[in-house]
């Protein structure tokens, strides 16, 4: 995965392009970059309210995955 700083000006335009098309996508950069901070630094206290941080975007597909963590919360916070 490239950091999208270091992306050719070429893909910058087209990602900026997608982007506009679906401005839902533009919550997904900081969200992800959230949870690998999460990962990282095993701060699993945190998940709750990044959970609850993307449920209230308008994206059926992430509600998805918040849902699946939820259920599975206890295995996924366990060291």
């Amino acid at each position: 995965m490239t950091n999208p700083g270091n992306l050719p000006d070429e893909d910058t335009l087209a990602l900026k392009d997608i982007r506009a098309g679906c401005p839902e996508l533009n919550a997904v950069p900081q969200h992800v970059r959230d949870f690998a901070t999460m990962m990282r630094d095993l701060s699993s206290s945190e998940l709750p309210a990044w959970m609850k941080h993307v449920k209230h975007d308008n994206v059926p597909a992430r509600h998805s995955l918040v849902n699946g963590l939820r259920r599975d919360q206890g295995a996924v916070t366990a060291r």
